[in-house]
């Protein structure tokens, strides 16, 4: 049986059954209530209201959770990222120095400076970007740094010819 809904401004708005005092047909049976008690549409209305309430509070409730599951989930993302820029800067630092310790710091004397020594391992461009900016600023000399640019741009040059010499092959 579906309810029967009339609203309009400023008056009472039923929900349920029927006004009180009008006649409702029964589909079924063919016969015609000739009254509806006001308590009996009452009680519909307050259950109807009950549980659209219950409904919009829960899917409300739930939307809220999901908003803050986001947040921390983007606060917990964030806090890596950090985690891993601070243990990336420190092993970089680290490696730096172990070959400083070593007597290989100084660009002229080692023959192979420490960016080209990175670029041959394992980074990208990005990250050497990085590493470049983080060893200008904290612990390189000038001097040291131009050198290491210099040796590093010409690696890279060779590395561009080699691969461009590989691909003829591969084509040939």
């Amino acid at each position: 049986m579906k309810p029967n809904i009339s609203s309009n401004m400023g008056q009472t708005i039923y929900v349920g059954l029927a006004r009180p005092g009008k006649a409702q047909a029964d589909p079924c049976s063919g016969t015609s209530e000739t009254d509806t008690s006001a308590s009996d549409v009452h009680r519909a209305q307050i259950a109807t209201i009950g549980s659209w309430r219950t409904k919009w509070t829960a899917s409300a409730e739930r939307r809220r959770q999901r908003w803050l599951d986001r947040q921390k989930q983007n606060e917990i993302e964030k806090r890596h990222k950090i985690q891993y820029v601070i243990r990336r800067k420190a092993y970089l630092t680290r490696l730096y120095q172990t070959r400083a310790d070593l007597g290989m710091d100084n660009m002229r004397e080692t023959g192979e400076p420490f960016m080209r020594y990175l670029a041959r391992t394992y980074m990208s461009d990005l990250r050497l970007r990085a590493v470049r900016h983080h060893l200008r600023h904290q612990v390189m000399t000038p001097a040291d740094y131009a050198e290491m640019m210099i040796w590093y741009r010409r690696a890279q040059k060779e590395c561009g010819k080699s691969a461009t010499a590989q691909m003829k092959k591969q084509k040939k």
